[in-house]
């Protein structure tokens, strides 16, 4: 899973391709959680949570993903590992996901992103696959 980082005043973003439009959805929360937390060697134990989300188009559906992601990081202190969309439309998004419940005393917390925003985002078909771009609020 390929990204790149981009500068962003006071705030950064991530932009990324994927093959697929649901690998373009698995691969954001990876990047996401990648970004949010190194848990080193550490192997921790999985849980599994059922998310669905309704949004108005693709655009809008990544950033209530993802926003969806960084709350259960936040609030309830778990981070994604593996993600299996169930089905995507224009307006759902439904998914199993692995996840863990993060160590706060022993992971390292990498960036303090506090929202994934609608400023210049997208979700675009590009040749050869799908490309999402996403600012986020530091």
């Amino acid at each position: 899973m390929k990204y790149e980082l981009i500068d962003h005043t006071a705030d950064f973003g991530f932009r990324f391709n994927s093959p697929t439009l649901p690998d373009l959805f698995i691969d954001g929360a990876l990047i996401l959680s990648e970004l949010l937390i190194d848990v080193g060697s550490r192997k921790p134990k999985t849980l599994s949570i059922f998310i669905s989300i309704d949004g108005d188009d693709y655009v809008d559906l990544m950033v209530k993903w993802l926003g969806e992601m960084l709350h259960l990081f936040d609030c309830e202190h778990i981070a994604m590992k593996k993600v299996e969309i169930k089905s995507l439309t224009t307006d759902n998004i439904s998914a199993q996901v692995l996840a863990f419940r993060i160590d706060l005393d022993n992971d390292k917390f990498v960036n303090d992103i506090e929202a994934v925003t609608y400023h210049q985002a997208m979700v675009k078909k590009i040749k050869g696959g799908w490309m999402s771009q996403l600012i986020c609020d530091m």
